[in-house]
């Protein structure tokens, strides 16, 4: 189904062929320090645990919550654990940024209803209806409505 947004606002919303709802966050810049055995973007300071100089490929964890470990893979995938929780997708670092994208949900649809599986193992499920550029995403949850991106 593509790439969807709400508004004019990031980030950008997927659905995969493959039965796949992403959430895809704007590019955002990036530091490694100490001799890259620091990451900062965002909000976010990480510790290296593993890994090999260049780049972020490697474990590390938050400063001050060893707990919480983000691992980005060589492949451009990565995985977060925290508090015995686990978040994937894929990321993008290129020319001092960093862009990450989550995989929210696998998503099984049949003709006008809709159901997103979360990790967590709850299923928020509703219908959904496309009209042009306009996707609305009615769901236990509350309403959505996406433009096409």
């Amino acid at each position: 189904m593509g790439f969807w947004k709400i508004a004019s606002k990031a980030p950008r919303y997927e659905f995969r062929a493959l039965g796949e709802y992403w959430v895809h966050e704007p590019p955002v810049p990036y530091h490694l320090l100490a001799g890259g055995t620091q990451l900062t973007w965002g909000p976010f300071t990480l510790n290296r645990i593993s890994g090999n100089l260049p780049g972020i490929a490697g474990e590390w964890h938050t400063a001050g919550t060893p707990e919480e470990v983000w691992t980005f893979l060589g492949n451009g995938t990565y995985s977060v654990s925290y508090l015995g929780d686990q978040t994937t997708g894929e990321y993008l670092a290129s020319s001092g940024t960093l862009a990450l994208a989550e995989r929210k949900a696998t998503v099984t649809e049949t003709s006008g209803t809709i159901a997103l599986h979360l990790p967590s193992g709850a299923t928020d499920s509703g219908t959904w209806t496309i009209s042009g550029d306009l996707l609305t995403l009615s769901l236990a949850s509350g309403t959505q409505l996406y433009t096409r991106d």
